[in-house]
């Protein structure tokens, strides 16, 4: 059975301004592609990673990270920090994004 990453921004927001930001959530979708092929994913459980980051020169700095295995977020802070933002955001702004892995 092959596993596949299912990343819904369901609480993707921008705390000074409580809106949604569609841009920053299609840059994070379209260049986050973890490689799930090693990881045991829960059958009974969702398995998620839930971070808290901001932007700043382009890139992504994590605030917070929390999720239901150890190995998921080490995957997602990692892919996360290598990314590269095209566009600028206020450095203020934080955002939270929940990514959720199911097994297909």
């Amino acid at each position: 059975m092959k596993n596949f990453i299912l990343m819904i921004g369901l609480i993707m927001s921008t705390i000074t301004f409580g809106s949604n930001n569609p841009s920053l959530k299609n840059a994070i979708v379209g260049q986050v592609q973890p490689d799930l092929t090693e990881i045991k994913l829960n059958e009974f459980h969702q398995d998620f990673v839930v971070v808290s980051f901001c932007v700043k020169d382009f890139q992504v700095q994590i605030l917070d990270i929390q999720g239901s295995q150890k190995q998921l977020i080490k995957m997602i802070s990692e892919e996360l920090s290598e990314m590269y933002i095209q566009r600028e955001y206020p450095d203020s702004d934080i955002y939270n994004y929940k990514f959720i892995f199911k097994k297909a």
